[in-house]
């Protein structure tokens, strides 16, 4: 059985490059032949120019030399651990075709044109609807609004299988299609911890904090952590700063960074998945960012799957490192059950 996975590509995200990792090995374990669907390829000096600059607010930026140096180490891992296929395909070239995870219907990125590349891509348009499957889909947002509401009812009733991420994802699929769909675990969550344990690199540093932040991080949260790094005699890693040496950190050196910390602050998804499987105190806060819409919804499920709502949003915890993880495996284990049954039966097998 060929399938082909169709989510966010780019050397841009740690949890990005995670997340498609683990998917293709779930379904390698089931005996599939997989792939991941690149983008549509670029002319050459399109990627060059994209390898140096950025777009912000409609402007062209040059990227820092520790943007590029991230790139490049995210690129290395792709190049090293996820098969990628030319984005030239038909429909005749797979029996199936899995969208998912991360933020793939996230329509705040695609524009007002609802005909443009991304919707046609991520809502599987040109695929036999009979072959149309999503993993772990994520809006990313509350709510759809008026102009993709009508795209995204016409193209998911179509789908053979869908499953999502959040709790808002899948009312936001009942709202739009009358559709009840499956909630399930990002596939971070469901690939074995032996799998991420060895992959994870060893980080020989004195007792740390490590921060991860992908939106601004509040004064007060500044402070707080401070406090608790001169309290504790706690050297602070902070991938959020680009002065900071483990900024560019490889993939692996990311999944051991956070393995060995003392506590991690983050308002990352994936930095929170990964403090939950290797058993690392955490503190998770909604993200701070101008110009981009709530996406805490998926950090309040999966907090609400492992019982661990206290972990967000409460810097006024009385001691941050008394962090238990008592019966969290367990209930992992019993989504992940759940999990692995809706892939085997949205395949076929």
């Amino acid at each position: 059985m060929k399938t082909a996975i169709i989510t966010l590509v780019g050397d841009f995200n740690y949890g990005n490059r995670l997340q498609n990792y683990a998917l293709q090995e779930i379904l390698k374990s089931f005996g599939v032949d997989v792939t991941t669907i690149d983008n549509l390829s670029s002319p050459i000096k399109n990627r060059i120019k994209e390898q140096f600059f950025e777009r912000i607010n409609g402007k062209w930026h040059m990227k820092s030399k520790a943007d590029r140096v991230r790139e490049s180490n995210l690129r290395r891992f792709t190049r090293k651990y996820i098969s990628m296929s030319p984005a030239n395909f038909t429909s005749n070239d797979f029996d199936y075709f899995i969208v998912g995870s991360d933020q793939v219907w996230n329509p705040s990125f695609w524009g007002k044109n609802t005909d443009c590349y991304s919707a046609k891509r991520y809502l599987l348009r040109d695929v036999e609807p009979e072959k149309r499957i999503s993993y772990a889909a994520s809006f990313g947002v509350e709510q759809l609004n008026e102009l993709w509401t009508p795209i995204f009812q016409e193209e998911l009733s179509a789908f053979r299988a869908i499953s999502v991420r959040e709790a808002s994802g899948a009312a936001i699929i009942r709202n739009t299609c009358g559709r009840d769909v499956d909630l399930v675990l990002d596939p971070t969550l469901v690939l074995p911890k032996e799998k991420w344990v060895q992959l994870a690199s060893n980080v020989h540093e004195k007792p740390y904090i490590f921060l991860f932040y992908l939106g601004d991080m509040s004064s007060q949260q500044h402070k707080y952590i401070e406090g608790l790094a001169r309290e504790h005699d706690y050297k602070v890693i902070d991938m959020t700063n680009k002065r900071d040496p483990y900024y560019h950190c490889k993939l692996e050196e990311f999944l051991g960074l956070i393995k060995n910390a003392k506590m991690v602050f983050t308002d990352s998804f994936h930095a929170t998945v990964f403090s939950i499987v290797f058993h690392t105190p955490f503190l998770a806060v909604s993200r701070e960012q101008k110009n981009y819409c709530k996406m805490s919804s998926r950090l309040e499920t999966l907090l609400a799957i492992v019982q661990m709502e206290d972990r967000f949003n409460n810097m006024d915890i009385e001691d941050p490192f008394a962090c238990s993880f008592d019966g969290v495996d367990d209930l992992i284990n019993i989504k992940k059950d759940d999990c692995m049954k809706y892939l085997r039966n949205a395949l076929g097998l």
